[in-house]
């Protein structure tokens, strides 16, 4: 089955989950019925993909092949359902919240470790271009109050 056609059907399992945990009885519903109850998470969604720009589709594309992206692309759109109701929190959303801040985290701080290190050795070039090599650099380039930390 097509990649986006499992996550969305994975996707539609978790609402109807969630409508029948709060005593929703589906299998009583007409058809329209359970349109009318299944459509504010369908426009929602819809929403959520049409302000996806080409390239975060292409990404996502890409992203959610196979086993662990179907997953992921469903835990995604799941999450997006979660900003607009609230009380729609699948089992396993909490955890792939918390997993998904720890690595956006992680990466953050991998970022600035670059950075900091790129910078002092920007830093320290420019030093010993301008004050030379050896400890000249140290002792011309480096206030004294800056020195001693």
């Amino acid at each position: 089955m097509n990649d986006g056609v499992t996550i969305l059907v994975g996707v539609l399992r978790s609402v109807f989950e969630h409508l029948a945990g709060k005593s929703y009885n589906l299998i009583q519903l007409t058809n329209i019925e359970l349109v009318d109850v299944i459509r504010p998470f369908g426009e929602s969604l819809g929403e959520y993909l049409g302000n996806l720009s080409l390239e975060e589709r292409k990404a996502s594309r890409a992203a959610w092949r196979g086993g662990q992206g179907q997953a992921a692309g469903r835990r995604t759109f799941e999450k997006a359902l979660h900003s607009g109701f609230p009380d729609f929190e699948p089992a396993g959303l909490k955890e792939f919240l918390e997993l998904e801040t720890a690595n956006t985290n992680k990466q953050a701080y991998d970022i600035i470790h670059r950075i900091e290190k790129n910078l002092k050795e920007i830093v320290l070039d420019s030093l010993k271009e301008e004050y030379g090599e050896g400890d000249l650099w140290w002792y011309n380039g480096v206030p004294p109050a800056i020195r001693k930390k």
